[in-house]
């Protein structure tokens, strides 16, 4: 592969190696449903993966276990059916390639995403990884497509390489268990709950907010997911709702969810678990209350409205329109929070802000996205329209 401008290490590894996929059999093992996330992203053209890095020691685990752990979840023996509707476990190698190099941290994540862009494109496997190795340590890199694993599966992966878990619970098993527990019937009853905001309203006042990736800093009380999204609606209620005399507007907060009830548990699971949770923000209610309910609800029932709206996609009844513009088009702001970051690499975040929005907007169009860090105690957005 032709790189781009690259360190001596890089160089080094480059020269004497190319990167690539792994070809793959076509013996399908079995199949089961896409998830609608994985179907939009593909539709859309959504083009985002996940890279990194695991760092695994020197001699801690061989390349022979990895590549045992990896074979076994099943995402990664997985590729989309061309109609969108399934994914296709094969009988397929692991797609991972071991070099030996002089610096087993340098950065190879834009060879990889580049490699996973291309399999997909291809209709291939929706991964790669690269385990490097030095004379001091081994890292295993990886780019993984957005459509079969989000940030919060990156963790349950490291946490299982190194040993943490002894299993990964398969993907399949969290979305037949969602389709198992959302039914059209029981969402359509649930939606006058959703349905309080002035959508005209609300739509006229974002057409008028300007386009423009903007950055704010806000204090936090602590790093707890459900604090950090409390802070932001405050924030949203004050520069939003009060400013242009809104009642109410509806809030998606991408929300990981991984334990419902007691009993079904997906913490070790890698996939694309990410939830939208709609959150009704108005201007008097008291939001860490009714933040806690809202959660708690979501938690309780497994409730997935875009799971059953978007179950036809792109071929959507009328039923599932209905859903898909309560627990979707309606919903003018998303807020997606990441995590704690150095100031080097929210700086880094920060550079490529505008290149990442375009992307979401394949999804989200021209509404509010907000997406949070937390950095040097500082709670940092970074926002897709201007509020003053």
């Amino acid at each position: 592969m032709t790189t781009s401008p690259a360190s001596k290490a890089d160089k080094e590894l480059f020269r004497e190696n190319e990167i690539k996929n792994i070809p793959i059999t076509r013996k399908v093992e079995y199949t089961y449903p896409a998830f609608f996330y994985a179907r939009i992203y593909n539709s859309l053209g959504f083009n985002s993966q996940l890279t990194g890095k695991i760092y695994l020691g020197k001699d801690s685990i061989s390349y022979e276990e990895i590549y045992h752990k990896l074979s076994k979840v099943e995402v990664f023996k997985s590729v989309l059916s061309e109609d969108l509707n399934t994914f296709k476990v094969l009988d397929t190698p692991v797609n991972i390639s071991k070099y030996e190099v002089a610096d087993a941290r340098i950065d190879i994540s834009k060879t990889l995403s580049d490699l996973v862009k291309t399999s997909i494109e291809n209709g291939g496997l929706l991964y790669k990884f690269v385990l490097l190795e030095d004379e001091n340590e081994s890292v295993l890199h990886y780019s993984i497509d957005h459509s079969i694993c989000d940030s919060s599966s990156l963790d349950a992966l490291e946490r299982y390489i190194l040993g943490i878990y002894d299993s990964s619970q398969t993907y399949s098993s969290y979305i037949e268990e969602v389709y198992s527990r959302n039914h059209l019937e029981e969402i359509l009853k649930e939606m006058a709950k959703f349905e309080q905001q002035d959508d005209r309203k609300v739509a006229e006042t974002f057409k008028r907010l300007e386009d423009r990736v903007n950055f704010v800093s806000l204090t936090y009380l602590n790093n707890d997911t459900k604090n950090v999204y409390a802070e932001i609606l405050l924030y949203l209620r004050d520069k939003l709702l009060n400013k242009f005399a809104l009642n109410n507007v509806k809030v998606n907060l991408i929300y990981n969810i991984r334990k419902f009830q007691e009993k079904l548990d997906f913490t070790t699971t890698i996939g694309d678990l990410h939830l939208g949770l709609t959150y009704s923000l108005t201007t008097d209610d008291d939001i860490d209350e009714q933040l806690t309910e809202t959660i708690a609800f979501y938690q309780k029932n497994m409730f997935n409205p875009k799971a059953v709206g978007y179950k036809h996609f792109p071929n959507l009844n009328s039923d599932e329109e209905r859903i898909v513009r309560c627990f979707d088009d309606t919903v003018y702001v998303s807020i997606d929070y990441l995590g704690v970051v150095s100031r080097k690499e929210f700086n880094t975040i920060k550079q490529s802000a505008i290149e990442t929005n375009t992307e979401i907007k394949k999804l989200n169009g021209s509404k509010l996205n907000i997406t949070a860090y937390i950095v040097d105690n500082r709670l940092e957005l970074i926002m897709s329209k201007a509020l003053d």
